[in-house]
């Protein structure tokens, strides 16, 4: 009700009430484990730093993936945070299923989604298939073999997304083979790729635009205007969709990892996804995030419960003092 934000009050509870009740569960184990007040009070800004500085909302996770990861998996650092958890599950909620966005949500992800492949994406590509046979590429081939590869992992990506089947061989994009002509039927494939996200981010956006116009006609133009002013938040939506970013597209590795719009990005992990995802993959399942990251904040807090009943934390470190004691 302070925070003014409409029609989320049961989520919003019920995720900060998990990270009440996992943060209690970890005092209840400090408090059990030092019986010296002093030593709580210097452990209390060591435990609380770290989940303000890696729970996502102040230090962002582009910045400390390593850029050779290949990937935007959070790291594991983080992972074990429970701000992390319980972040991420508000922003998403908060930009997904507000009641402007949830009508839309899919078509606009997929408008977002094919814009940024064509615009970004498939031009980074077209870099990718012309340095090795630039000067640049010729002097340093290492570098040339490494930018082929992320080509070839990025067109089976492209395959997977579109449809479309490149009919590139993996020998033509070795160093040693690759050409002008490869290059100029990786080029085809690219100009074939792009155009078929266009035509899915058009249809897509128009679904938007009518969709709009739909409610604009029930609820008149004010009335619309205030709906979704009501309910759209400018803020959450830049961090949803990470437009404070100017990198949109970053070669990492052997792959082209998308930086924009990690909201609608597919996920592409067997387990898990990147930060900010809309949804997380458990195995063969497909999850929201809002619901994975409440089952993984209780599980955290099962954890440190089993840790207090079985007063874990006190025989480690009265294990350590023995162990410092015979030394």
């Amino acid at each position: 009700t302070i925070l003014q934000i409409p029609d989320m009050y049961g989520y919003t509870w019920l995720t900060l009430f998990s990270c009440a009740v996992c943060s209690s569960i970890l005092g209840l184990n400090i408090s059990a484990a030092f019986r010296s007040a002093v030593t709580i009070y210097i452990l209390i800004p060591l435990i609380l730093v770290p989940q303000m500085m890696l729970g996502g909302a102040v230090v962002s996770f582009d910045e400390l993936i390593h850029r050779a990861a290949g990937t935007r998996s959070t790291p594991l650092v983080a992972d074990l945070m429970p701000s992390r958890w319980g972040y991420e599950a508000l922003v998403v909620e908060q930009y997904v299923e507000n009641r402007y966005m949830r009508r839309i949500f899919a078509d606009r992800c997929t408008s977002l989604q094919a814009d940024y492949m064509a615009e970004f994406h498939i031009a980074e590509m077209r870099a990718l298939a012309d340095f090795p046979l630039l000067e640049e590429g010729r002097a340093d081939p290492v570098e040339a073999a490494r930018r082929l590869r992320a080509l070839h992992n990025e067109i089976e990506l492209l395959e997977r997304r579109t449809g479309l089947r490149a009919g590139i061989a993996a020998k033509t994009l070795a160093l040693a083979s690759y050409n002008a002509e490869a290059k100029a039927v990786v080029k085809e494939f690219l100009g074939t790729a792009e155009a078929e996200f266009k035509r899915r981010g058009k249809a897509a956006s128009d679904r938007v635009l009518g969709s709009d116009d739909a409610l604009r006609e029930a609820l008149g133009r004010d009335g619309f205007e205030a709906f979704k002013n009501r309910h759209y938040n400018k803020d959450i939506a830049g961090l949803a969709l990470n437009s404070l970013n100017f990198e949109p597209v970053r070669l990492s590795g052997e792959r082209l990892v998308q930086l924009a719009a990690p909201v609608c990005q597919p996920v592409e992990q067997s387990f898990g996804a990147h930060f900010l995802a809309a949804s997380k993959r458990i195995g063969f399942w497909t999850l929201p995030t809002q619901l994975v990251n409440l089952a993984v904040l209780w599980f955290m807090s099962a954890t440190l419960y089993v840790s207090l009943y079985c007063s874990l934390l006190p025989r480690l470190l009265a294990l350590g003092e023995r162990l410092c004691g015979r030394k």
